[in-house]
């Protein structure tokens, strides 16, 4: 092999390895690095999301608007101010006869990330326009961390990005519901299994919530590769 033939082929081995350590490097490892990857909805993009995550919530409301009716002995605790629901969220999961979409085997999304236990895309699903729309039942709880406007839901960021709107309706009493941009990762799974986002104060008044109650959520899911 003569000196040219070697160069050329030392420089093309080289670039091949430098492509693949460059793309090693910027595979995220946690939950924030990859929500910086990920980048952020703008305005329009929220708008035109919900627009569809709307559409799909009337849908299912108009099939079926009856409220979900907690069992008596809860209500009669929760009104003698006995019974802590965001230390007790099981007094609802037992609410007889409702669905819960709960993960069972969750996923560590980001591997130095121990508190990024995610879901499957439990729920049902739409693909109308070729995109994929998510409708999953569980429980909303209380956001403790990033302020009130906090919203939080156990997906990639890829899949949803920092910004894109989680429409939530509320299924004990169904007149309220909201559409939140997604601030952070959770709840975590691997505890919390039956947690399907994560509310701050502001949208969980909006909600007319009481930290914790049994919802249903719709999310455009951009990738959905993963699983």
């Amino acid at each position: 092999m003569n000196f040219r033939k070697y160069l050329a082929l030392s420089l093309t081995l080289a670039g091949l390895i430098a492509n693949s350590l460059s793309v090693y490097a910027a595979e995220p490892t946690t939950s924030e690095e990859a929500k910086m990857v990920a980048g952020e909805a703008t305005p329009a993009e929220f708008q035109k999301i919900n627009d569809q995550l709307t559409k799909l919530d009337q849908q299912y409301y108009l099939k079926d608007h009856e409220n979900v009716k907690r069992p008596a002995n809860v209500l009669k605790s929760l009104s003698e101010n006995k019974l802590d629901l965001r230390t007790a969220p099981d007094s609802i999961a037992k609410i007889s006869g409702v669905r819960v979409d709960t993960e069972y085997n969750p996923i560590l999304m980001y591997a130095s990330d121990p508190n990024s236990w995610g879901r499957h895309l439990l729920g049902d699903k739409d693909t109308s326009g070729g995109t994929l729309y998510l409708t999953t039942y569980g429980y909303v709880s209380t956001f403790t961390d990033n302020g009130s406007t906090g919203c939080a839901v156990p997906y990639y960021w890829s899949d949803v990005k920092k910004g894109d709107p989680v429409r939530i309706r509320n299924l004990e009493n169904q007149t309220y519901a909201i559409s939140a941009g997604r601030t952070d990762f959770g709840p975590n799974q691997k505890y919390y299994g039956d947690r399907i986002v994560d509310l701050g104060s502001y949208w969980n008044t909006q909600l007319h919530g009481n930290g914790m109650n049994y919802v249903r959520t719709y999310i455009q899911i951009l990738g959905g590769n993963h699983y």
